[in-house]
């Protein structure tokens, strides 16, 4: 069974080979926001506030 990320990269790159720049797009979108999950950790950030 393949990773989400695995099937996201495979469907990436057949976008590429047809050319279909939206759906290109948007799993490029998908592909980052499942790695940033990958990495975040459980621990929630806050942004400090600027005066």
């Amino acid at each position: 069974m393949t990773s989400l990320l695995d099937r996201l990269q495979h469907d990436l790159n057949a976008a590429m080979k047809a050319k279909n720049d939206i759906e290109k797009s948007a799993l490029r979108m998908a592909i980052a926001a499942v790695k940033n999950a990958a990495v975040a950790g459980d621990e929630a950030v806050t942004l400090p506030t600027t005066k």
